[in-house]
């Protein structure tokens, strides 16, 4: 039986601890998608790569109120996030995330599954979305020291 939403999750992180995630969620039945996103400093890739799952559960939540027996495929890349939802990995770090995991797919019957990075068009934009929202955030910070009035700038005017 085809399940009655999709979720297409992403996330990535740099080396500084500036994260981003991304989702799609497709509801094929109601032709209705919603794409969520956000960021995060001085996370990890891991908390990257399960916070659009808890953020899309969250939404489909709201979107059909009760969820009981909902059918939701949640497609990442993510290898260790996947096992960790199937149960054939511990989830030891990240609990206050799982927990929210846990709280939000409840009602819901999901079923995780693995995809190799950008082999759909949803990953792909999920995945690119990730990026864009990164660099958006990165350019701004490199060039901040240049970009800066002095202290003395005037705010006449503003308000």
């Amino acid at each position: 039986m085809n399940p009655h939403a999709y979720i297409f999750t992403d996330g990535s992180c740099t080396g500084t601890g500036l994260g981003a995630w991304a989702t799609v969620i497709i509801l094929p039945k109601e032709s209705v998608s919603q794409v969520l996103f956000g960021v995060a400093n001085y996370t990890t890739i891991n908390r990257c790569e399960l916070q659009p799952a808890i953020d899309g559960l969250r939404w489909l939540r709201l979107h059909f109120g009760k969820p009981t027996g909902i059918r939701v495929l949640i497609i990442s890349d993510s290898e260790t996030t996947v096992r960790t939802m199937s149960g054939e990995f511990d989830s030891g770090t990240n609990l206050d995330l799982w927990q929210a995991y846990e709280v939000a797919r409840r009602g819901f019957l999901v079923t995780p599954s693995w995809r190799e990075r950008n082999t759909h068009p949803y990953m792909q934009f999920v995945d690119a979305l990730c990026g864009a929202v990164r660099k958006l955030l990165l350019e701004p910070a490199a060039r901040i020291e240049e970009d800066t009035p002095p202290a003395n700038f005037s705010l006449e005017g503003i308000t």
